[in-house]
């Protein structure tokens, strides 16, 4: 805007100086009267000009001006308020971030880091917590803790201190002269309890403080956690809440799973043992959990706490590994699962696995702390060997005391057993019966485990598994059926070989229509499985054919010897009825006339088959009589011989392992129809069988009875 007319304009030089002057004005007078003196000062300076006269009798227009031209120098005043604003706030946080720095590093000489100490403790004093105490000083809680040896050592031993002092120079580094302190406070336990007293009581007059330094009164208890900023705090109150959560959580859980593996309720102690000791240690973890937040209470706990945190870590990722091992083991290889299955293999690890978190645990107990390296052996901390010598005993024990054996030898079984029996005061004289399943250990006739009993009780009956004595009668076969059956295994193996193979094996007989898309695999150790397999094979018999043609596999020709397939049609036979005797003996309510009777049955079954032979038929054995149907006269005969000869074999097997039923406990089914040649009892219980077999009334009874249950 043009100036008006007889108003002269100011000069770009004098505007300079007249900003000069005014914020000079402003500077001095604004920090009184900011709203006031200053907005007086700077009218008067506005109204300054050569040719005040004129321009205090201009017109309107001239007062415009001056008006903008005001606004301007206030803009401008405001812009440097700010800018010297902000360099006052960065001299106040270089300040700021200068008393921050390491308290070691500061201090010239050790009297300034015992001044600035009292100087803590001084607002401490006064009812400030530690946090404003620091900030008061201008230090923080890690920079008063590097120092204290020296203020602890100078408060309780000023004699010891000043002999120090006398050998400190300059040229010394303050943190050597720290360490000094330090060594002198922890090699005399007197000091370390004077210190103590010291700092619980009032008598801290050489402190210059006139009263308590720290109130036993509770006063500033809450103080106990020292957190430098609000993060830290934050961070703490998060920590604590992880923990409540894990110790609410994870302690009714795992005792939980610790009471249905111990009572029984999963699926047994030998399966579960893995994760029997699994669930201990996460209680070792809830523990811990516990006591980090109680040991903010009382330091004393912290020595838990290490221990704790030392079997949890150890032991917890072994488990699990032991459990991902044994899973995998009884999906992919469950053979050789079964061959580990025993608790004593349990056992075995679980024992490593507390040996080697022990060890751990001690050479970590072994090794010295921060600050321990210069002392002596028999002075460490009596907290850490009294731990030590604990732990050591238990690994002994552990190492000593067995309460499994390492081996299921026969000798091993029956020290176990009798230790057992001794303990509940029993005695093998009132052993009537023994019954084995199972390995030769139990049932060697020279030195098994029934052998050492019948030593002890020689009145006892032995009975052995019934549904182990069909499988071991069972296996024995002629060598043509054996090699036909060794066959059938490898053609099943060989399109099982792999995972594409089984796939395409699927899919041929889906697009054949079959009712059964897989072949099944057999298991060693239950052998009748084979059944199945073999049912199965022969159902398939058809597909697999034309799946080995057209893979060209050598196994192809097995399908066109007729012969093969005749004997594998009878194997599928025979398996299936050695399977329904087995399935039949097999649940819970079974007793031994119910088991011997079934075995004489399947006897005189095999004796039938054999007259049935004898007269050329073959309708007991539907796809054998199938099969045979298609082969010559000679072939025929071949086929018998070798029926007959299996047969036989296997009534001869039957009956070495079955004999003929004991005729002597009849009288326990039916003691009305005793023959009292076959009774084995003392003469008064004879007595009193013949007196109750003799009686019409219970015989009619019993008759009754009997009459009604079938």
């Amino acid at each position: 805007m043009a100036a008006p007319v007889g108003t002269k304009k100011p000069s770009t030089r004098f505007r300079k100086r007249f900003d000069q002057s005014t914020d000079e004005t402003t500077v001095e007078q604004g920090e009184k009267d900011e709203s006031g003196s200053s907005t007086e000062s700077f009218k008067q300076a506005a109204s300054y000009s050569p040719t005040s006269s004129s321009l205090s009798s201009s017109s309107s227009s001239s007062s415009s001006t001056s008006s903008d031209y005001q606004r301007k120098k206030e803009k401008k005043r405001n812009k440097y308020k700010k800018k010297k604003n902000q360099k006052g706030k960065k001299k106040k946080k270089k300040e700021k971030t200068r008393k921050e720095k390491n308290f070691v590093k500061r201090a010239v000489n050790p009297n300034q880091v015992v001044k600035r100490y009292k100087k803590v403790l001084h607002h401490f004093r006064q009812g400030k917590n530690l946090r404003s105490s620091y900030k008061a000083v201008g230090v923080d809680r890690n920079t008063v803790v590097a120092g204290a040896p020296i203020a602890e050592l100078a408060i309780v031993s000023q004699t010891k201190y000043e002999e120090l002092l006398q050998g400190y120079s300059r040229s010394q580094k303050l943190q050597a002269f720290i360490q000094k302190c330090s060594d002198v406070l922890s090699n005399d336990p007197a000091l370390l309890s004077e210190i103590s007293v010291v700092f619980l009581t009032a008598n801290s007059e050489e402190m210059n403080i006139s009263s308590e330094i720290f109130p036993t009164d509770g006063s500033n208890s809450s103080d106990h956690f020292f957190f430098n900023t609000t993060e830290e705090e934050i961070g703490f109150n998060m920590f604590s809440t992880v923990h409540c959560i894990t110790v609410l959580l994870g302690l009714p859980v795992n005792t939980y799973v610790i009471w249905l593996v111990v009572t029984g309720t999963g699926n047994g102690i030998a399966a579960e043992f893995f994760t029997l000791n699994l669930s201990i240690c996460e209680m070792f973890f809830c523990m811990e959990s516990l006591l980090i937040i109680l040991s903010y209470k009382f330091d004393i706990l912290w020595t838990a706490v290490y221990f704790l945190d030392g079997v949890a870590t150890t032991s917890r990722p072994l488990f699990q590994c032991l459990i991902c091992v044994e899973r995998y083991l009884a999906v992919v290889h469950p053979v050789t699962f079964l061959k580990f299955k025993p608790l004593r293999y349990r056992f075995l690890l679980f024992l490593s696995i507390q040996l080697f978190c022990c060890v751990a645990v001690l050479r970590a107990l072994k090794q010295s702390g921060p600050g321990e390296r210069r002392r002596k052996r028999e002075e460490e901390n009596h907290i850490k060997r009294r731990a030590f010598y604990l732990l050591l005993i238990t690994t002994v024990s552990m190492v000593i005391i067995r309460d499994l054996p390492t081996t299921t030898k026969a000798e091993d079984i029956f020290k176990t057993l009798d230790l057992y029996l001794s303990s509940l005061g029993l005695s093998w004289e009132y052993c009537v019966g023994i019954t084995t399943d199972g390995a030769a250990s139990m049932t060697w006739k020279h030195s098994g485990v029934v052998k050492r009993i019948l030593e002890r009780a020689p009145n006892a009956t032995w009975n052995h598994c019934f549904l182990h004595r069909e499988a071991l009668a069972a296996k024995n076969m002629v060598p043509l059926l054996d090699e036909a059956l060794t066959n059938v295994i490898k053609v099943v193996n060989y399109i099982k070989r792999s995972a594409k193979s089984s796939r395409c094996f699927s899919h041929l007989c889906k697009d054949l229509g079959s009712e059964h898309m897989q072949v099944l695999y057999h298991s060693e150790v239950r052998w009748l499985s084979r059944g199945k397999v073999l049912s199965r094979f022969y159902e398939l018999k058809t597909e697999i054919a034309t799946f080995l043609s057209e893979t060209n596999s050598p196994y192809a020709e097995l399908f066109d010897n007729e012969m093969w397939l005749v004997r594998v049609a009878y194997l599928a036979d025979i398996f299936e009825h050695l399977n329904t005797l087995n399935v039949s003996m097999q649940g819970r309510g079974h007793n031994i006339f119910e088991q011997s009777d079934k075995i004489a049955t399947f006897k005189k079954k095999i004796s039938l088959w054999l007259n049935h032979l004898s007269k050329d038929r073959l309708d007991m054995f539907p796809n054998s009589c199938y099969e045979a149907q298609q082969l010559d006269s000679a072939a025929k005969n071949n086929l018998k011989q070798t029926l007959r000869a299996h047969l036989t074999k296997l009534q001869a097997r039957f009956d070495d392992y079955f004999p003929e039923k004991q005729t002597t406990i009849d009288w326990i089914r039916d003691p009305f129809g005793i023959n009292v040649e076959n009774i084995t009892l003392p003469s008064n219980e004879e007595h009193q069988l013949v007196d109750l077999s003799c009686d019409l009334m219970l015989k009619k009874r019993f008759g009754e009875l009997k009459a009604r249950q079938t």
